[in-house]
């Protein structure tokens, strides 16, 4: 059971390094060492600084005790002297700490936002087995936190032992020796004051410890609550049209409401917990302001030492009960900490489970055209949805896949994308061609609607005259000076407005395959042959593979397969 809890408070430390590594050992290690460096220079210079400080006491104190004006006021002018270059000290130090700090966020918020677009990982998190709550909360705040609360930790720990070790020297020589008779027996122990201090932060640190373990758990359902609580609102907002054509907002709001009690709950449960500690807190910093007085009180009034040396034991004695007892007062600190690390490392096992997914079956080639030869494509838990499926399609073709609700049409057209892991045999395709995957609802983001059209296409866009010929191309005149409005678009414009949109977006990008999942759903008949009419016209070698129940599509297709019984029953070429 030792041995557990050994290992347990080991992997904490290792864990620790595994979520900072990246970042101290990669591009930016040179600079980061350097603050490093800096930061550490700055905290000795602090702990000396605080020594010196603990060494005026005595001259200041026994200049008090013995009316000593003019020693008085040279301890006050020492002390202008001291306080100044330790504020100094201080505040060059907190500006090398908050460099180190913004340099470190930036660099592991970009790692870790390069691993959740690499391979498609925000995508792909879907298939594996491991939930993930709220990865947005992982990048913008989780690595915030990670940042800060481990920094300070290891500093404070650092400054801490340094402390430690210089007023444990002071300590030990003013501590003088404790002697005593037990059961006839003589027993002398120097440096009497420094055990006792290791003493009482001992007993105080697992006294702590017992009281504070329940926080961790606690701290992680908080964030976790809070998450799921804004996620729903934000959810409520992206879909209000359809909540309020069904008349769901009884239901929403139960959700909504039980979302926030579970906020509540657990942070009365924490309360509860953080007022146990700061109690304790409070009660063990009180008293050991008096322990080291009425220890060495004695040794005072006998006159053994003087006034200031009885100052500068307190004083000593503080510094080296609180450095040992560090974990005391950052407990609440380290339970944070433990909690962000769980969120990250949970984070950091999706994106390493999306790399064990099967790879989709793409063998590439230089040619314009797909070819699949045997194709199987399973549901995640090994059902099998389309067994042997063969077909070709060149550039300039157009293929339409129609067949019954569930038959796999959207996951057909997902895998010949690469986008659905499930699937073997082999798909042969020019990786270099570009494509375009474009929903029933197609994807709109928030920005301005000229942006909006030309996504994905970020660079080199069309003029705005060329926009507004687009726009009135596919009908939608009544966009033409909305370009530079920012707005949800998703919201404000018809589900035929966006897929008119879409129209336009395939316009612009000209890709070489586009994949057309029920894109002309909310048009009417006439729009849609148009609209296809219009791409068909302006692509002419672009391959389409389209998604459609109508059977006016047929006529605007050269191959027509019904997935259901994988039969190709048009060929018109």
């Amino acid at each position: 059971m030792k041995s557990s809890k050994l290992k347990n408070r080991f992997k904490v430390v290792s864990d620790a390094w595994h979520l900072a590594k990246p970042y101290w050992t990669g591009s930016e290690k040179g600079k980061a060492i350097s603050l490093l460096i800096a930061i550490i220079v700055f905290s000795l210079l602090e702990v000396y600084m605080s020594v010196r400080l603990n060494k005026w006491n005595v001259g200041f104190y026994n200049a008090i005790q013995n009316f000593d004006k003019p020693g008085f006021l040279k301890a006050l002018y020492l002390f202008s002297i001291l306080i100044f270059s330790y504020i100094s000290v201080i505040v060059i130090g907190f500006y090398f700490s908050s460099i180190l700090d913004v340099r470190w966020r930036k660099w592991l918020t970009n790692f870790y936002i390069n691993d959740w677009f690499g391979s498609k990982t925000y995508y792909r998190s879907r298939f594996t087995d491991t939930y993930l709550d709220n990865p947005d909360q992982r990048i913008s705040e989780d690595i915030r936190e990670f940042v800060q609360l481990s920094h300070s930790l290891f500093f404070g720990i650092f400054k801490s032992v340094i402390t430690l070790a210089s007023f444990a020297i002071i300590l030990w020589g003013l501590s003088g020796n404790f002697k005593f008779i037990l059961f006839n027996h003589k027993f002398n122990i120097p440096g009497y004051m420094v055990w006792l201090a290791v003493l009482y932060a001992f007993i105080g640190t697992y006294i702590m410890f017992k009281i504070g373990r329940p926080l961790i758990k606690l701290n992680y359902q908080q964030q976790m609550y809070e998450a799921d609580f804004r996620y729903n609102l934000v959810r409520v907002r992206e879909y209000a049209e359809h909540v309020a054509s069904y008349n769901g907002d009884e239901i929403e709001k139960k959700i909504i409401k039980k979302d926030f009690d579970n906020i509540v709950s657990n942070f009365i449960q924490t309360l509860k917990r953080n007022i146990k500690i700061s109690l304790f807190e409070i009660f063990y910093a009180q008293i050991s302001n008096i322990v080291p007085f009425l220890i060495a009180g004695g040794r005072y009034f006998s006159k053994e030492i003087a006034f200031g040396s009885l100052m500068q034991i307190g004083s000593a004695f503080g510094s080296v009960q609180s450095s040992i007892s560090y974990f005391i007062f950052s407990y609440k600190m380290f339970a944070a900490l433990r909690a962000v690390m769980d969120r990250l490392l949970g984070f950091k096992q999706t994106i390493e489970d999306v790399g064990l997914l099967p790879d989709v079956p793409i063998i590439s080639h230089d040619k314009n055209y797909i070819e699949v030869k045997n194709l199987q494509i399973k549901l995640p838990d090994g059902q099998s949805l389309i067994d042997n499926f063969s077909l070709t399609l060149h550039e300039g073709e157009r293929l339409l896949i129609q067949g019954s609700s569930g038959a796999g049409k959207t996951i057909l057209l997902k895998a010949l994308n690469g986008l659905w892991p499930y699937v073997s045999g082999e798909i042969h395709k020019n990786l270099s061609s570009s494509s375009l995957f474009i929903s029933q609802k197609p994807y709109l983001p928030r920005t301005n609607l000229k942006e909006a059209i030309c996504y994905p296409k970020f660079v080199n866009l069309p003029s705005d005259n060329e926009v507004v010929q687009i726009l009135n191309q596919c009908g939608l005149g009544n966009l033409t000076e909305k370009l530079y409005e920012i707005k949800n678009w998703d919201n404000y414009l018809s589900l035929g407005e966006q897929q008119k949109i879409a129209f336009c977006r395939v316009i612009i990008n000209k890709p070489d395959v586009l994949y057309l999942d029920e894109i002309t759903s909310a048009l009417d008949e006439k729009a849609e042959s148009y609209l296809y009419g219009e791409i068909i016209k302006l692509l002419p070698n672009s391959l389409i593979i389209s998604i459609g129940h109508r059977s006016t599509l047929v006529a605007l297709h050269t191959k027509v397969i019904n997935v259901t019984d994988h039969a190709l029953f048009k060929n018109m070429n």
